[in-house]
Parts: C-alpha cells; structure tokens; sequence
C-alpha cells in the first residue's frame, strides 16, 4: 500500500501536472487522465515485501486486481478520451458554421441599420403629416425650391451684390446669420426649445444652434430640407422635418419657448401665411415669442424689390404693416411689435 508520504507526493504531482496544462479543457482533461494511470503505477510499483509477511499477501491481492482491472479502465478512458476529442472536433466545426452565420447576420444588421438610416432620412425628407392639407397654390412653390435647391440654393436665399466676390459673399452671408441670430435672441428667454420654419441652407439654424436647447426646423421641400439636413448633420440639438401641413397640427402644443422664420414667409401666400401663424402660436407655450421678417411694401426698398420681381415667376409675396399687425391679431396673439429695417419688415409677437 501507499505510504503518506508517497499518497503526498502523488497528489502533488497530479496537481503540478494540472496546473501545467492550463490551456483547454481537452488539455485539462489529458492530464487528469494522465494522472489517473500515473496512480496506477505507482501502486503498481509498491515495494515487494517477504513472502513470509501479510502485507506481501495483500500487496499481491492489490496487484492482480490492479492488473484485472487496468487495462478495461484504459481502454475505457481512451474510448471516452476519442469521443470527447470528436466531439471538440465537431464543436469546432459547429464554432467555424457559427462563426460564419454569426458574420452574415451581421452583415444583415448592417445592412438594417443602412436601411433604416436611410429611411429615417427619406422620412425626413418626404414625411406626410396626419393632415396633409397642403394647398394646390403652394404646389409651384414647391417646385421651385426643389429646383433651387439642385442649383444654387445660398444664392437663391440671399442674392449677391454685384461689388461682392464669392469670397465676401460667403462671409456677408455667415455675418448675416449670426447678426439675425442674435437679433432673435435678444427677445427670448435663454436656451430655449425653439420652432424654426423654413432653415435653407441653415444660415440662422447654424447660429441659433448654440443658443438653443433643440431646435425643430420645418421645410415644405423635400430636396431643400436634404440640403438642410446636410448643412446641420454635425449640430446634435438640430432635427429636419419636411411637412405638408401649414396648420401645423402634428405639433405638440404649448411646447415650443421661442418660433422664428427668416426669409421664408415672403414666399407664402397670404392664406398660407396666416395659417402658420395659427399653427404657430397653439405650438408656443404661453408668454413664449415668435420672431418673423417679411418684405415691406410700403418702404422705398421694399417697393424697389418689388418693382425687380415683379414680371418674373419668382414665388415671392410682399406685405404692409397693416396686414401683418391683422394677422397678428386674429391669430390670437396677446401682444407685438413691428420694426422696419430697410425693405424687411420684423415682427416681434407674443402668445
């Protein structure tokens, strides 16, 4: 029989040779069976004592049992031993099929997400309101910022003077926007959630972005608000929105802390126009402001814009301070303030 001191040293070997192998569990395994028949020699290999002594008489019981039994045990852990390494090797084959359909589904899902970025911008750029009560007069306007914006859409916002390079114009058209920026501002309450109609190309959604908690900027083109959607895609606080409903009733109410529109209702109807307004001012939270421009029929510049225009199809709608202090009122706003700077009337409102 095993002494103590050969029961430690076994053990200890079997552990050193477990901790030898601390790869895979087929390694791990090897060795546990490595160790099992290492037991076996070693009783095996028990020191033979007097054939006159008992221990000899048990030590040879021992041994020829050891000797019955052996081999069956061996076979059988070599049996067990191939099974698991087929199976390993089958697993293996199942980890490289996975592996593969793992990639391809993968590859779906990115080709998903393209899809549904994709689509959330086709709904950004096309999306149909509850309502869609698009009048069939806005149809040609419509048309026309759709064909602007395939040619040249900062020139058909803000025209160039004839002393002005590209270079300056570019600058003059940025200083605009910040200038305009800071004109809304100064009638707000600060970082305000605001309403924006009409962005373009973004000349006063850019600036207004960084006074701005979030800003929801509507376009009735679907090509101009892709330009749009490209001119703000690094502003996070920035959402496009093409509609078909100027009465806005997709709108939370009471929602909005400040409205603007630069440049854009001087291409509305009247109609049109006045309904914004009402659209407007349900979306605004009580006391919060709305900040316009229109042109100004009634001052020396605004009669000579007029004047340049008015035999050409530009879809452009001049006003009086008259008109606008009536759409004003009946649209329900509590107060306002109108403000001629050359040929743009601003009107300053209050729900």
């Amino acid at each position: 029989m095993p002494t103590e001191v050969q029961t430690s040293k076994l053990e200890a070997d079997q552990r050193a040779s477990a901790q030898s192998h601390p790869g895979t569990d087929m390694e791990a395994l090897d060795t546990e069976i490595a160790a099992g028949l290492n037991a076996h020699q070693h009783v095996n290999q028990l020191t033979v004592e007097s054939e006159f002594s008992p221990r000899y008489w048990l030590q040879k019981v021992i041994r020829r049992a050891l000797a019955w039994y052996t081999p069956p045990i061996q076979l059988f852990q070599r049996a067990i031993l191939g099974a698991l390494q087929r199976t390993a090797t089958t697993l293996q084959a199942h980890e490289a099929t996975l592996a593969e359909h793992t990639s391809a589904v993968q590859q779906l899902r990115d080709g998903q997400t393209s899809l549904l970025e994709k689509f959330d911008l086709f709904r950004r750029t096309v999306q149909l309101t509850t309502s869609s009560k698009l009048l069939r007069e806005n149809d040609r306007v419509v048309e026309y910022w759709n064909q602007a914006a395939e040619s040249d859409p900062t020139r058909e916002t803000v025209t160039q003077r004839s002393d002005e390079t590209d270079e300056e114009y570019q600058e003059n058209w940025k200083k605009v926007g910040a200038y305009v920026a800071d004109k809304i501002m100064s009638y707000s309450r600060p970082n305000p959630v605001a309403l924006e109609i009409g962005p373009g190309m973004g000349r006063i959604t850019v600036p207004m972005s960084g006074y701005c908690k979030s800003i929801t900027a509507l376009d009735i083109s679907p090509v101009m608000g892709a330009r749009a959607q490209a001119a703000t895609a690094h502003l996070t606080n920035v959402e496009i929105q093409i509609i078909t409903d100027e009465d806005l009733i997709f709108l939370p109410s009471d929602h909005f802390d400040l409205a603007y529109a630069i440049a854009c209702f001087q291409h509305a109807d009247k109609k049109t126009f006045y309904r914004y307004l009402e659209g407007i001012r349900r979306a605004l939270k009580p006391g919060a402001v709305l900040f316009f421009g229109v042109l100004d029929l009634c001052t020396e510049p605004g009669w000579g814009h007029f004047e340049a225009i008015v035999r050409n199809d530009y879809p452009e709608f001049f006003h009086t301070p008259d008109e606008v202090s009536a759409y004003l009122k009946h649209a329900g706003y509590s107060s306002y303030e109108l403000v001629n700077e050359g040929e743009t009337l601003w009107a300053i409102a209050r729900r």
